[in-house]
């Protein structure tokens, strides 16, 4: 039978939520993207008019990160829960496993439990210059891109560190993210690596690059204590 691991997004990820508009220099993990300030030529605009796929514990598209004045909505959206909806986050689907009993597992947003996918989102396209604690201001990468929330991580974790979710609803966020036409899709969770060939997460992300969406997938935490080859699924697949 195919495999249906458990992904569990709190502590996957050592990232700074957005940019510090007064630093510049390169972040020190291998093979992330540099940092750049706020003046950076082409930040103001960067992202403009593409939709970025977050599959995570859910975005609050109220956060003053995604501030939607001055976006209009595009064509065809917004998409699934409209009330979690802005012309910023335009997609707000969430993906409950059958018979899920927590109160919050269908909403695209926990007000109790979610704040991962919120950060991640804001890394990727939190709008630029928004304003933060001692005077900075921040910005993502893409500030100017959409963002769509597909909230795939549903069910409190026994351990109390954020939400979890399965196999089967991450593969149905990734199907959904690239029928909803996105053109990336970000999953900063991860979990050991197994055979391949029954790794349903890693063929359906194979199977979104195939369709032309870019997945863009953590590398894990454990490089420090374990070294090379410590990557895990789905971010080693192929």
């Amino acid at each position: 039978p195919l495999a249906a691991g458990d992904f569990d997004a709190d502590g996957r990820d050592d990232l700074a939520i957005g940019c510090p508009q007064d630093l510049v220099g390169a972040a020190t993990s291998a093979g992330s993207v540099t940092l750049i300030s706020g003046s950076a030529t082409g930040l103001t605009s960067a992202g403009q008019g593409i939709k970025i796929g977050i599959i995570d514990d859910g975005v609050d598209q109220t956060h003053p990160f995604f501030d939607p004045a001055g976006y209009t909505m595009p064509p065809g959206f917004p998409k699934g829960q409209a009330a979690y909806t802005t012309a910023k986050v335009i997609v707000a689907r969430a993906f409950a496993p059958p018979g899920a009993t927590w109160r919050h597992a269908s909403k695209p947003f926990d007000p109790e439990e979610s704040g991962h996918a919120t950060h991640v989102a804001g890394i990727a396209a939190g709008n630029n210059r928004t304003a933060a604690g001692g005077g900075r201001r921040l910005s993502g990468v893409a500030p100017r891109a959409y963002i769509g929330n597909y909230k795939a991580l549903t069910i409190p974790t026994d351990a109390g560190v954020g939400l979890d979710g399965n196999a089967p609803e991450l593969v149905a966020a990734i199907e959904a993210a690239v029928a909803d036409g996105m053109d990336v899709i970000n999953l900063s969770l991860g979990e050991p690596e197994i055979e391949p060939a029954r790794d349903v997460v890693a063929l359906a992300l194979a199977a979104a690059a195939a369709a032309g969406v870019v997945p863009v997938v953590a590398a894990g935490n454990d490089f420090d204590q374990f070294g090379r080859g410590s990557v895990s699924s789905p971010g080693s697949s192929a």
